[in-house]
């Protein structure tokens, strides 16, 4: 780390891509992941993993998992019971043996979107993946000025879609009266996003037909350039 600073890396929606061919969960000092039915590994409840390369953390954190505890009855520190289930982890570790392909269709799936979307609806704002980088697109989101005439065009179609974050984090109740936080004019970015930002269907068996509906209904609600 640059700064001597450990980092704890939120990975839930990124498992799976990779940055300069460096795997999500293995860039940080401790890497998290959710195995939560959405995710791009997900079992069909609660779940998730920790990851680092340091054997100190790692047994600290085996030891927060199961209430604080070294051994049997005895807690050498504070800890949450932090299990996932029997059903859970088998559901995870038969599910591990497809992830790969779909990671590749979800790669896949989404550059296809963006050039679809980029010709047909030049106005909307697509995700951008950095060169070197691979996205596993746990979630497939655009930018449109005019979100609400879009999605309504998308529903009118039957196509779901779903705004993610519609709050931004500093107009949340819990950060209300934070000098840091006083005045949205300091967030322009986040306020922007969360006007901005909405979700279409994305997951590895989405076909192109499929896909051709909602890019032609996409199309007919996004605003002219």
């Amino acid at each position: 780390m640059a700064h001597g600073l450990p980092v704890i890396e939120d990975a839930a929606q990124s498992f799976g891509g990779t940055q300069r061919g460096v795997k999500s969960c293995a860039l940080s000092t401790i890497g998290c992941t959710s195995f939560f039915p959405s995710k791009p590994l997900g079992s069909y409840g609660d779940g998730g993993a920790c990851f680092t390369d340091d054997d100190e953390l790692a047994n600290r954190i085996r030891e927060i998992r199961v209430h604080g505890q070294d051994r049997r009855y005895h807690h050498p520190r504070i800890g949450v019971n932090g299990r996932m289930d029997t059903l859970q982890a088998a559901i995870v570790l038969a599910k591990l043996d497809s992830f790969p392909s779909e990671i590749e269709a979800r790669a896949r799936i989404g550059a296809r979107y963006s050039k679809l979307i980029a010709t047909r609806c030049p106005s909307l704002t697509i995700p951008h993946v950095e060169s070197g980088n691979t996205s596993v697109y746990a979630q497939y989101t655009v930018q449109a000025a005019n979100r609400d005439r879009v999605i309504d065009s998308l529903k009118t179609g039957g196509i779901p879609t779903a705004v993610h974050y519609p709050i931004p984090l500093h107009r949340q109740p819990a950060f209300a009266g934070s000098r840091r936080t006083a005045t949205d004019q300091a967030f322009l970015v986040s306020e922007s996003a969360a006007e901005r930002v909405f979700s279409l269907p994305m997951h590895p068996f989405l076909d192109e037909e499929a896909q051709d509906r909602i890019v032609d209904a996409l199309a007919s609600g996004a605003p002219r350039m």
